[in-house]
């Protein structure tokens, strides 16, 4: 049986919140620089996209409060 996870120290909980907002929104931003034809470049927006759309899913896991927008 997996052990429960334990609730966050309120400091840090708001380090994680914060944070996740943080990378939502890059990751908004990276995606809009994605658009149109692909280059060099928007690829690279692409795969940054994809490691801060990983770095939310850990925070989210932890118990992050997210927004939609951010998915």
């Amino acid at each position: 049986m997996p052990t429960a996870p334990l609730r966050w120290p309120n400091n840090m909980s708001e380090a994680r919140d914060e944070a996740a907002e943080h990378i939502g929104e890059a990751r908004r931003l990276v995606n809009l620089l994605a658009c149109g034809r692909m280059t060099d470049e928007r690829l690279t927006a692409l795969q940054i996209a994809l490691h801060l759309s990983e770095a939310l899913r850990w925070l989210e896991a932890a118990g992050a409060p997210t927004k939609p927008e951010h998915l």
